[in-house]
């Protein structure tokens, strides 16, 4: 799949409070290979669609070959796509009870900064 059919899976709605920091959590994976993704971020003028975000996770995990490789294909379509004040991409893949991957990026926009909401992040 090119990155322009990846990134036309991405569909969203117009944020109904622009003026607000929230933060919206989506969550999914690929439950066959033990890979869960938690996709955390503060939208600006748009917010994910979440049946979307299913569909576009389906078509990462069919071609990405790492966990690294699609957290940083979902960190650069999202940044494109929603253009959010902050966002967050953990992916964790579990292998037996004694085996997990973890990978996380984070990027925000050069002149947002809410420190008090960033504050109430859980850490890694």
């Amino acid at each position: 799949m090119t990155l322009t059919e990846r990134r036309a899976l991405i569909t969203t709605h117009s944020n109904p409070n622009k003026a607000l920091d929230y933060i919206i959590t989506l969550k999914g994976g690929d439950q066959s290979r033990g890979i869960v993704v938690s996709f955390r971020y503060i939208p600006d003028k748009v917010i994910l669609d979440h049946a979307a975000f299913t569909s576009y996770l389906h078509a990462i995990f069919n071609d990405c070959t790492s966990l690294e490789e699609a957290g940083t294909w979902i960190l650069e379509d999202m940044n494109n796509e929603l253009v959010a004040r902050w966002l967050q991409v953990n992916l964790t893949q579990h292998k037996d009870e004694m085996s997990e991957h973890l990978v996380v990026l984070e990027d925000h926009q050069p002149q947002w900064n809410n420190t008090h909401l960033k504050d109430r992040f859980a850490k890694i």
